[in-house]
């Protein structure tokens, strides 16, 4: 057995083995290739995109329907374009019994010694469902900063029954708790309204882990991918959904824990990343401190996987783990934008004049002031940045993001030049 055990190359499936084993790591291993004699085989997976970088893990035992279902949600929602496209090709091949030949990495779950007949995490699925008829996809995405083990249950008839997430330390455990009580609360403010938040199945502690069970939403819709493309309609559906207030930025609630936050992390970051956060804190301070800005509800995390416009207009909207009643309304808008543009181009002063003009029309649309363009840009990238700070203090080997890091960059000298200009001209008046 020891043999066809996985090596250290693939620890990153480490979160995975503790859901699927809930906890008990013990009582399963993953083994390449099959498995010894003496080992019972409870589940097959193939990971993609390796088994040295593994994302995904695709049951192999599932039926041609659940293939379908389970491959349609990464083509439809995986943020890199690169993925969405692997998976429109495995659907294809699916459909011609092909698939053998692309998932090539493959592992059992196996266990031995143990009276096991299915792994406890699709007992515990199974026993929340109230049905057995299922396998699991598992999205790992080991190297976000908010990476946690997030479970799809299909059906073999490829109906979806539900997501599942899974916090396996206390950094993702507190997120989890957040989103359930977030998700608890928007489910009576958004009856009615065309913003569709999951309902929650099951939140609380299962097994020493941290669980969040969804059910899924329907209509799939379409995703928006273009700058030009922000889903207003949805983020003013948020902003009215608590109390909106003006404040002094220096004095928010907001700038305080972000503050408390850049104190708290810049330290692990290395010498680069640390000097561009803390002149982006100062610049913001110095240039905005005094600015009055109104305050509301934000998503937190919102980019083009986390949306879906649907047929009938309504939105459905997934991932409220990072979502606070209290943050500068347009910052949703401008990490939309952000989030587009990097995925497309390289983080330059070309693109940060895109990333203007793109947030100034957004911005109008949204009834909020186009000036604020470049202080919301640089308050979500600071949160994004600050992120990667947060799991290094976690414990977790996360470096920074160098994309990030060089458009805050970008946007503070754009800011520092523009206070210069400006200094200037009121000397001559």
């Amino acid at each position: 057995m020891s043999q066809d055990r996985l090596d250290d190359a693939i620890a990153d499936l480490g979160p995975a083995h503790k859901v699927l084993s809930g906890g008990r790591i013990e009582i399963l291993n993953f083994a390449r290739n099959g498995a010894a004699p003496e080992s019972k085989v409870l589940e097959r997976y193939a990971v993609v995109p390796s088994l040295a970088n593994p994302r995904v893990l695709l049951p192999l035992d599932a039926s041609n329907r659940a293939w379908t279902a389970i491959l349609r949600q990464h083509a439809t929602g995986a943020a890199s374009p690169i993925a969405r496209t692997a998976a429109r090709t495995l659907g294809v091949m699916s459909r011609f019994g092909l698939m053998p030949l692309l998932l090539r990495n493959q592992v059992s779950v196996v266990t031995d010694g143990f009276n096991l007949t299915e792994t406890p995490l699709h007992g515990f699925l199974g026993d929340l469902l109230g049905r057995k008829d299922f396998v699991t996809s598992l999205r790992i995405a080991p190297r976000r900063p908010n990476g946690k083990p997030v479970v799809q249950a299909v059906a073999h008839n490829g109906t979806v029954l539900a997501y599942a997430k899974f916090g396996w330390e206390d950094l993702t455990q507190r997120l989890i708790r957040h989103e359930a009580d977030v998700l608890n609360e928007l489910a009576s403010l958004t009856r009615g309204m065309p913003l569709r938040v999951p309902a929650v199945l099951h939140s609380g502690r299962w097994c020493g882990l941290e669980a969040l069970v969804l059910a899924p939403l329907p209509g799939m819709g379409k995703t928006p991918r273009s700058s030009t493309d922000v889903p207003i309609g949805a983020a003013v559906a948020l902003a009215g959904l608590g109390t909106r207030v003006v404040q002094r930025l220096g004095d928010s609630a907001f700038w305080r824990r972000t503050i408390s936050q850049v104190v708290e992390v810049a330290p692990l970051f290395d010498d680069k990343s640390r000097e561009v956060v803390l002149a982006a804190c100062s610049t913001i301070s110095d240039r905005w401190g005094d600015t009055e800005v109104p305050m509301g509800r934000n998503h937190g995390d919102w980019i083009p996987p986390n949306i879906s416009i649907r047929d009938d207009g309504a939105f459905n909207v997934w991932d409220w783990e990072r979502s606070e009643h209290d943050v500068p309304l347009g910052i949703d808008t401008m990490q939309f934008i952000l989030f587009v543009e990097l995925q497309r181009r390289c983080p330059t002063w070309i693109m940060a004049r895109r990333v203007g003009a793109f947030g100034q029309a957004a911005l109008a649309r949204h009834g909020l002031e186009p000036q604020m363009t470049n202080l919301l840009s640089m308050l979500t990238l600071l949160r994004s940045v600050l992120w990667y700070g947060e799991a290094r203090a976690a414990g977790r080997e996360q470096g920074a993001n160098t994309g990030l890091i060089r458009i805050l960059e970008t946007l503070v000298d754009q800011s520092r030049a523009g206070s210069s200009r400006q200094s200037v001209h009121n000397t001559r008046m």
